[in-house]
């Protein structure tokens, strides 16, 4: 506690003529200052900091969460530019399909219906282009979630930079969580408030220096007092803060129990979806994608040499466009899946480069 300085007059008559008894008035300059029961300030400071901390780790949860939704919108954006390429190319590889049908029906090698059907392939693919641009449009300004810094604060993955998942990810995980250092926080600062709170039953001190200043010719003088004060009254209010912050503790602790076994199965359940998605995109970049693109000049050799329809080629190409549209799909379910293994763990983006671009900006 802070000290306490006081100006006042010793022994100063309440009746009669002050100047009668110079001998017994004196000016007073005091100086009080409190001194807490050992152990007590110090609980106090404790739970404060580890309120502090609590907060903290729930401003890098938030930010975690922020974090992810720029991340999720990214990877929409990405997926769309990717599938507005994988279309245009299609788009294009039918057009030079439609020269080589056009030529077969003028040399009457061919029918008017597979020109027509060509046609329609065509313009349903830049009707898809259309609705992958505006598509794209929306994704580019939805993307840009204001977050402090802005989105360059996180490192976004791609194939010069791809994320990897920790060899020892779960531990890592459950060390940086910021929800379970939020709750983690919260349950010392519990702890220190049963000692603060315990520490109510045990006296104060208070030390008070007086010095007193002679209006005659004596020497001045100097008081010196110890006070204690003794908690009798607030014996029952401390007992039930004891009782209190005693059943928050026990609340606290399974709190944090539970953070971890809820973070423990959310990382397990993402874990399995990341191994998942990056089997598939292994299987479709070693077969599906090679097998669909052969499919496809195959069918084109057998309609140009006759031994088809139109619509074998239509197929095929149709086919290959959907492979590779599955593959962006995958390819961004992997991305996520390891985007959500780093907010769980607390490294998504970095905290410490938040607080700092966070002060340059108030500077």
């Amino acid at each position: 506690p802070d000290p306490v300085l006081g100006i006042g007059i010793q022994a100063l008559p309440t009746d009669g003529d002050l100047d009668r008894e110079p001998m017994t008035q004196a000016p007073m300059l005091t100086l009080r200052q409190g001194i807490p029961w050992p152990g007590k300030l110090r609980a106090v400071t404790r739970e404060r900091d580890a309120s502090a901390a609590a907060m903290d780790a729930s401003s890098v949860r938030q930010l975690q969460d922020s974090a992810l939704t720029v991340v999720m919108a990214w990877l929409d954006l990405v997926r769309t530019r990717e599938e507005i390429t994988i279309v245009q190319e299609t788009l294009d590889w039918f057009q030079l399909l439609s020269s080589s049908v056009e030529s077969r029906y003028r040399s009457g090698r061919g029918h008017r219906h597979d020109v027509d059907q060509l046609q329609v392939e065509i313009g349903r693919l830049r009707a898809e282009l259309s609705r992958l641009g505006a598509q794209l449009a929306a994704a580019d300004a939805g993307w840009r979630v204001v977050l402090p810094g802005g989105p360059e604060e996180i490192e976004l993955p791609g194939p010069e930079r791809p994320w990897r998942v920790p060899q020892d990810v779960t531990q890592e995980t459950l060390d940086g969580s910021p929800l379970i250092q939020m709750l983690a926080a919260g349950a010392v600062g519990t702890e220190h408030r049963i000692r603060a709170s315990r520490s109510g039953f045990a006296p104060d001190l208070a030390v008070e220096l007086g010095y007193g200043v002679r209006r005659d010719s004596r020497r001045d003088f100097v008081n010196a007092k110890l006070a204690l004060s003794v908690p009798v009254w607030g014996g029952w209010s401390h007992a039930n803060r004891v009782d209190s912050a005693t059943q928050d503790a026990a609340a606290a602790s399974l709190d944090v129990e539970g953070a971890r076994r809820q973070v423990h199965a959310t990382l397990q359940q993402t874990l399995a979806a990341h191994a998942d998605a990056s089997a598939r995109q292994l299987l479709y970049e070693s077969e599906v994608m090679p097998n669909a693109l052969a499919a496809r000049r195959s069918a084109r050799t057998a309609y140009e040499s006759g031994g088809e329809d139109i619509f074998t080629p239509i197929g095929a190409s149709q086919r290959a466009l959907a492979v590779r549209r599955e593959y962006e799909n995958i390819l961004a379910q992997r991305r996520l899946a390891e985007a959500r293994i780093l907010a769980l763990g607390g490294r998504l983006v970095s905290a410490r480069q938040h607080k700092q671009e966070s002060g340059d900006r108030n500077e």
